[in-house]
């Protein structure tokens, strides 16, 4: 029977790139550049890019949170600032955490399902997450610099069925998350620094990576998605 599992994750931690314009691909163009997945040369790279456009296209037509609430009675910037629904590209988020933690999950002997243990990454550098997420932006506040709250959250997923093509596959990973509750938080969640709109007009979306591999051997295709912001 073929099974399809996914976990979330978010935890708290007190904080005292693919390029973006490479990895995601125009709608006109997905038909010509996502080809069907050959499961003997599974290409790790297109199905991140598939997936990482999957949830873009999925933050572009979501209009509620999980409770039903419409985003916008709750944020009305997005209304005049729709980019600020969703989550930027990070390579340092890619490179730091979805990759390894895929190729973690994806190399596990016993076909293993779980979160891999990150805390340790954010603990040993505070300063330079907060350097990543507020990169290229200009007149943010030092004390925004010093102090700013930083959250953690990540889904996962497994599946050994097998798909047509990547496009498919990344649209079946956005819509089993956005059926568990958890997992459907996370995905809806508002993605930018509300504090620093409110409070001084700055546009700063949250950080967003993801990665997607497959193990001949297990026959198992792994993912997980991760944000910080």
């Amino acid at each position: 029977m073929k099974t399809i599992l996914l976990v979330p994750l978010l935890f708290l931690l007190r904080f005292s790139h693919y390029n973006q314009n490479d990895i995601l691909i125009k709608k006109n163009e997905y038909h010509t550049k996502i080809d069907s997945i050959d499961y003997n040369n599974f290409n790790s790279d297109l199905a991140t890019k598939a997936l990482a456009q999957a949830y873009l296209n999925f933050k572009d037509t979501a209009d509620t949170f999980t409770s039903g609430k419409k985003i916008s009675s709750l944020r009305p910037e997005i209304l005049t600032n729709p980019e600020l629904k969703k989550a930027r590209w990070s390579d340092w988020v890619y490179k730091t955490f979805s990759k390894p933690n895929t190729e973690i999950m994806s190399k596990d002997p016993q076909n293993g399902f779980y979160h891999v243990d990150v805390e340790k990454k954010f603990l040993s550098d505070e300063n330079l997450i907060r350097r990543e997420y507020y990169r290229g932006f200009k007149n943010v506040p030092s004390i925004t610099l010093r102090t700013k709250l930083l959250t953690y959250t990540e889904n996962i997923y497994r599946t050994e069925r097998n798909f047509e093509t990547y496009q498919d596959l990344a649209n079946s990973i956005i819509k089993c998350w956005d059926k568990s509750y958890l997992h459907s938080c996370i995905l809806r969640a508002v993605c930018h620094d509300t504090n620093s709109y409110r409070e001084y007009g700055l546009k700063i979306q949250d950080m967003f990576a993801c990665c997607v591999m497959y193990n001949p051997k297990t026959k198992s295709t792994k993912a997980c998605i991760n944000f910080i912001g």
